[in-house]
């Protein structure tokens, strides 16, 4: 490819979901008919090609009444598309992405095309729709290049997008690159040769993007397969090798003298990572990967996370930008639904999460049943899995109708249980949200304000808080998301994954971090050390003394979110005017550490744990409560990943294999024989 001037969609699986639609159109036009209901199950179909298979599918023993069903079918799909039809998850991001010129080839009518778009209100992304009109067939090559002719574009500058291996032909006939993308629709084996495979639209909107942009290195446009694809152009008489090249890059591994190629797979920043999914049923072999250090046990467009170069990105955007220009409302609902939210959905987002974020009545009963020494954590996760009690609707995970209005309730009410939780801890009596406080400013109000007299949260705490939960939103597939994840590919329903993250988070490998920097400096100066003390005992390894918050599993130079946050620690104890020793210590801490060699040398810089605990105790947030920020600060990306993951039609029931290393087959002893 040239540039990318130009990208053609095939408007059937890329860009809409109207199976749901089509169950119903199927089932009125057999009621019509005095046929029984098929049984309900999703249907994938469209008028034109696919259209006869599908209606005598339907009919079963009553096919020769075809002709007779045909009209009333089409009738009704017609009747009843624009009403339920959908974009998949992503298109608005992945229209928003570049170039500008785009266009819709399609098996339905031309003018039924623009009829589903403008319902949608995405017609006005596109300069083009064909195919419908000249024929009711897939269009054949002539159409694509047809589309690029009345684009004004070569066909080396355009990339067809589709999810079948129909589209795939066309493209390769056609000599034009070609974007698989794997909806569970078509047959992901056919889309493997594809010149770039992705999964949902949110993936074609960062190829798009790196492609325009030339982060990522287009692919050699393939020659034409079919002569009569273009005029003046002849097929090549490597057509064999421009398949080929269509390939991507494989691995060869050898097990028991079996030799065993496997495919390698290219994220959109250029990760790597081989495809061992058919190892077992091939070799009888499985991989052993304690702690996941080496394996992707996903494919995710959401974050972005460069641990060698130090980059972090939410849906391609830096956190450095995020953390100086972004809210957390509003970067939650960038990780949650792809794309940043214009004004409108913004304010109907910002006015969800104000409006729900008292909880039910009968709940604030469930804390009195919690001891004052409970931790803040145990209850946390305890009553979020109680909210699935109150909104029952939310227990079917794959029904999406009432998905976004419970990821709305979960974001709103989370920080209201969190402050109860604290409040419960001090015994003072719980605080309710305002609606005239935004999210960060109702938490610190539900966390501080007391009945006696009026509170007013500062602006500086406001903006470190804000500024730390998008810290924390995001962070790529670990102990926690993975935990959601993996809950989630059961099926589970939000409230019970999320509740399941939360405990995940509570070990204090995971989510104790900021916690116990924070408990090293209550030790040293217990001890009475001086900064320049402890740093020389944590340099003496015979002493045991360990650095808290220095370092990290994943970056190996420096923590990006680390150098947002000290600029707004510093900000913080200056502005407030706080005079805490321990927050002194730790100052004379870092920059004992940041000045000494040992240090620079082994690339042991603060984290952002480091910071967030001092701002944490700047802002009057107790210790114990540490780990319960970091979860409210989390929530936005475990949704996210349980939404990627729950709308994959793709995801099954997460269950790793194991090495067993016990006994071989024994028998059992009666008592009496037992030794």
């Amino acid at each position: 490819m040239a540039r990318l001037a130009a990208v053609i969609y095939d408007l059937d699986g890329t860009l809409i979901d109207s199976r749901a639609d089509l169950a119903d159109s199927v089932n009125a036009m057999l009621a019509r008919m005095d046929l029984p209901r098929i049984e309900d199950r999703l249907i994938h179909g469209f008028i034109g090609e696919g259209a006869e298979r599908l209606i005598r599918r339907s009919l079963g023993s009553q096919e020769h009444r075809y002709p007779e069903a045909a009209p009333i079918w089409r009738a009704e799909y017609q009747k009843r598309l624009l009403h339920k039809t959908r974009l998949y998850p992503g298109v608005r991001e992945l229209l928003a992405a570049p170039p500008e010129l785009r266009a819709v080839l399609t098996n339905k009518p031309g003018g039924f095309a623009r009829q589903i778009l403008a319902g949608l209100g995405v017609a006005a992304a596109f300069r083009e729709i064909a195919g419908g009109d000249e024929a009711a067939r897939k269009p054949d090559p002539a159409g694509v290049l047809l589309v690029c002719e009345r684009l004004g574009v070569r066909r080396e500058e355009a990339l067809l997008v589709g999810d079948s291996a129909v589209d795939l032909a066309t493209a390769r006939a056609a000599g034009i690159s070609v974007c698989a993308v794997t909806w569970g629709l078509g047959d992901a084996a056919a889309l493997a040769s594809a010149d770039y495979l992705c999964h949902n639209a949110a993936e074609v909107a960062l190829l798009l993007k790196g492609l325009t942009m030339g982060i990522i290195a287009p692919k050699p446009v393939p020659e034409p397969l079919d002569s009569s694809a273009s005029a003046g152009e002849r097929p090549s008489a490597r057509g064999a090798a421009g398949k080929e090249r269509a390939v991507g890059e494989t691995v060869r591994i050898t097990a028991g003298g079996q030799e065993l190629e496997l495919p390698v797979v290219v994220g959109t920043e250029g990760e790597r990572g081989i495809e061992i999914v058919n190892l077992r049923a091939k070799t009888g072999m499985m991989t052993l990967d304690p702690a996941f250090m080496n394996t992707a046990s996903t494919e995710s467009a959401i974050t972005f996370l460069d641990g060698e170069k130090g980059i972090l990105r939410y849906r391609g955007i830096p956190i450095e930008e995020l953390g100086e220009k972004s809210s957390f409302t509003e970067t939650a609902y960038l990780l949650i639904y792809g794309h940043l939210p214009n004004k409108d959905e913004l304010h109907k987002w910002e006015q969800l999460l104000t409006r729900h974020s008292m909880i039910h009545e009968d709940m604030k009963r469930f804390f009195d049943g919690y001891p004052m020494t409970a931790h803040p954590m145990a209850i946390l996760s305890a009553m979020i899995t109680s909210l699935s009690s109150f909104y029952p609707y939310a227990l079917n995970a794959k029904a999406d109708e009432y998905r976004d209005i419970t990821i709305a309730r979960l974001i709103a009410k989370m920080p209201t249980i969190a402050a109860f939780s604290y409040k419960k801890s001090i015994g003072h009596p719980f605080v309710y949200p305002r609606n005239d406080l935004n999210y960060c400013a109702n938490f610190l109000h539900e966390m501080f304000a007391v009945p006696a007299e009026a509170y007013q949260s500062d602006p500086v705490a406001v903006r470190a808080l804000n500024l730390l939960l998008i810290l924390h939103a995001d962070h790529e597939q670990n102990c926690s998301t993975s935990t959601v994840r993996i809950v989630g590919s059961a099926q589970t329903n939000l409230f019970a994954s999320i509740s399941a993250g939360i405990c995940a988070l509570w070990g204090p490998l995971h989510g104790g971090a900021n916690q116990e920097v924070v408990e090293m400096l209550t030790d040293i100066r217990k001890k009475g050390l001086s900064a320049t003390e402890f740093i020389a005992q944590v340099k003496d390894k015979k002493s045991g003394a360990r650095l808290m918050g220095f370092g990290h599993r994943v970056y190996k130079n420096f923590d990006p979110r680390a150098k947002i946050i000290k600029k707004a620690c510093d900000e913080v104890l200056a502005r407030m005017g706080i005079r805490d020793p321990m927050l002194d210590l730790a100052k004379e801490l870092e920059e004992a550490a940041l000045k000494d060699p040992y240090f620079i040398e082994r690339k042991l810089y603060p984290n952002v744990d480091f910071y967030s605990g001092i701002i944490y105790r700047a802002l009057g947030i107790p210790t114990g409560m540490f780990t319960v920020m970091f979860a409210l600060g989390r929530l936005p990306g475990w949704i996210a990943h349980w939404k990627e993951m729950i709308e994959d039609p793709n995801t099954k029931i997460g269950r790793p294999r194991q090495i067993y290393t016990g006994a071989r087959e024994t028998h059992y002893v009666p008592i009496e024989k037992r030794a």
